[in-house]
């Protein structure tokens, strides 16, 4: 910090003791202790409200950034990064296909709203779940199936 070598220490003990005194001394060296005490505290201090500065001036680019972002339409951007002419758009002609998606979908939502029934859940037979396979070294249970239930006869 200073570049005080031990020298230069002792140098500047032995006057202190000779222009202060012994008896005097140690309160001396008290109040020199607690000033670079408050020293070193205004220093931490100065040096904590510098990076706060230094946050906040990083976080408003930050947010300018944002808000930069959130003006431009992301959509156009892309088109213009993909294709700067117009060219493939004209090639590929979309919209057709957007528009008989778009119908499609209307008239999907328009017969779930009306109440139609899946095909699914309209039939009056439902599939018939598969018997479970004994894993190897299990004997079948003949009683899990009704079809193998014992008919009444004693």
């Amino acid at each position: 910090m200073f570049d005080i070598g031990w020298q230069e220490l002792l140098v500047i003990g032995v006057v202190a003791l000779l222009v202060i005194g012994p008896k005097d001394m140690p309160a001396a060296i008290r109040a020199v202790s607690r000033w670079a005490a408050k020293a070193r505290a205004l220093a931490r201090e100065f040096q904590q409200g510098i990076d706060e500065v230094v946050r906040e001036a990083d976080l408003q680019d930050v947010r300018k950034q944002i808000q930069s972002l959130e003006s431009t339409d992301a959509k156009s951007e892309i088109a213009k990064v993909v294709d700067p002419t117009g060219e493939l758009a004209k090639d590929l002609d979309l919209s057709g296909i957007e528009k008989s998606l778009d119908s499609s979908a209307r008239a999907l939502t328009h017969e779930s709203s009306a109440g139609s029934t899946t095909p699914a859940a309209s039939s009056s037979a439902a599939p018939a779940e598969p018997a479970p396979t004994p894993a190897a070294g299990e004997s079948p249970r003949q009683n899990d199936s009704p079809a193998a239930k014992p008919t009444g006869t004693g």
